[in-house]
Formats: C-alpha cells, structure tokens, sequence
C-alpha cells in the first residue's frame, strides 16, 4: 500500500512541493470505501518554514470529495491551527461522491467552517491544477492567494461555465496563473518565501539587494530590493497594483494607483490585499497617482 501511494500523482506533487526529504505524510491509510482516501495530505518545509499541505488524488476515483477526504482535511486544518503554520492545497477532482449524500455535504461543511476559522491566523494558499468546482471551488476560492495553471478550471457553478484561468484571472479569483503543474509548484514555493508562518510571526528576512535605480522606469523598482517584487493579480483591477516585495531585505506590501479613475475591481483588489498584509503585519507602501 505505501508503494501505491507513493506512486500517485498527488504525492509527486506534494514531494516537489515541500524541501527535499522533509514531507511527512497525514493518515497515510485511511480508507474510502474499498480504496484508499481521495486526497495526499501531510507537513513539511518550504525553504525551512514548517507547512502544511494537500493534494487531492485524481488517480484515485478522480480526486472526488468523500467523508474519508473531509476527514482528512479537517484534521490538517486543525493541526497547522494549533501549530501556527500556513495551509496549501492542491486541487483536482471531478467532483464529490454523490451516494455520500448528507454524510458528504457534513463534511464538506466542517472543512469550509475550518478554512474560515483558520483565515487571518495563518496564510492560506490554492493552487489549481485540474478540475474544481461546486464546493471545491468555494473552498479554493476562499484562500489568500490562488494559483491557476493554463489548462485549469474553477467554478462555483458544477457546469464548468466560464472556468478558466483566464476568466479567472480578469475576475481577480486566480492570483498567479502557471503553465503546468511543476511551474504551479514552483509559483507556490516562491509565494511561501514572502509570507509569516501566522499572525504572531514576522514575514521571512533575507539579504538586502540595491534597487534597480536608473535601469527602470518603475517607481516601485526604483525603491524595493532587486528581483524582489512579486506581481500579483495584474489582469483584475489594472488601475490599482499590488505587490509583495522586500525592502532592506524585510518583506512589504506595495499598492500602487496608476493615474487614472479608480474603479469598484482596482479599490476591492487593493482593499482585500491591505486587509492580508494588516492581519499578518506586513508594512504597505502606497502610491497615489489617481
């Protein structure tokens, strides 16, 4: 049965995403049904942060949520509550297990009611690389940060309509789109090395670089370290930007105007990201030019 596991594609994912050597899987046999649970789920470390993380199996059923899959989130949920570490989850499944019925819908409950509670305490990440929809989506949905690759779909409705990474980008639902699964994993690491482990911890420091000064044109590069400025949701809202960057080596927020009318999508996507960086007490540089 280990072999079994460990030859899935939820477990490769999870194996690239955590430091080498450093994943310790969750409830590794826990049945559904006659096979094995839907979901690979376990702690880690992302460039020396503890995390915790999830992939949802579609190789096994296709990835569909059952009780045993609830079950186990609920618990990984929990955990990295009562240790203080971030949450990521990688999504793929063609839906839920229907002849479930009420049992299903409970469970599917508890884990929604357990994204909620751990919200603004730790960092919360989605990544979809597959199918997620219905009460899927809304959970991927509620995360701080998603992360899309090219070929994904994400949609509240189970129809799929409108679900694609593009539409989702311009939405301000997906965060990051990737090309595939690997540059998704990598995305996610990199999102990692900018975020607090939770909301009594400091943002990661590292080495200061010099800005970029008189090679750029960008007011914001001109101020934050070299290569640290991370782009985030720039097809939503493109009279308002964000970023997350370093300065003197210390992670900040930045929301840049860019001089013309603010509209309702630019003011929600700033608001939303000053409301992550107030809760995890990460500094926000704003520029006004509206």
């Amino acid at each position: 049965a280990k072999e079994q596991i460990a030859s899935t594609s939820a477990y490769k994912t999870l194996t690239e995403f955590f430091d080498e050597g450093s994943f310790c899987e969750l409830d590794a046999f826990v049945k559904s049904g006659d096979g094995l649970a839907e979901v690979t789920a376990g702690s880690g470390t992302v460039e020396g942060m503890p995390v915790y993380a999830f992939a949802q199996n579609s190789d096994i059923s296709g990835g569909a949520l059952s009780k045993a899959q609830t079950a186990k989130l609920r618990k990984l949920y929990a955990l990295a509550l009562k240790t203080g570490a971030p949450v990521v989850g990688f999504y793929d499944s063609v839906g839920g297990r229907l002849a479930q019925g009420t049992e299903l819908l409970a469970g599917a409950g508890e884990v929604l009611k357990y994204a909620s509670k751990i919200s603004g305490a730790v960092p919360q990440i989605s990544v979809v690389t597959g199918t997620c929809l219905g009460t899927n989506a809304l959970a991927a949905a509620s995360a701080d940060f998603v992360i899309m690759t090219e070929d994904a779909q994400l949609s509240l409705d189970v129809t799929g309509k409108d679900a694609d990474a593009q539409t989702n980008a311009k939405k301000g639902t997906a965060s990051f789109i990737a090309k595939d699964s690997s540059d998704a994993v990598a995305k996610a690491r990199e999102l990692m090395t900018y975020l607090p482990s939770n909301n009594l911890t400091a943002a990661p420091q590292s080495d200061s670089a010099e800005p970029d000064g008189e090679n750029t044109n960008c007011i914001v590069s001109k101020l934050v370290d070299a290569g640290s400025k991370l782009r985030i949701a720039d097809d939503f809202g493109d009279n308002a930007r964000i970023r997350l960057a370093r300065l003197g080596g210390q992670v900040i927020g930045v929301v840049r105007t860019t001089g013309g009318k603010l509209d309702c999508k630019a003011a929600n996507k700033a608001a939303k990201f000053v409301r992550f960086c107030d809760a995890f007490s990460i500094p926000v540089i704003t520029f006004v030019d509206c």
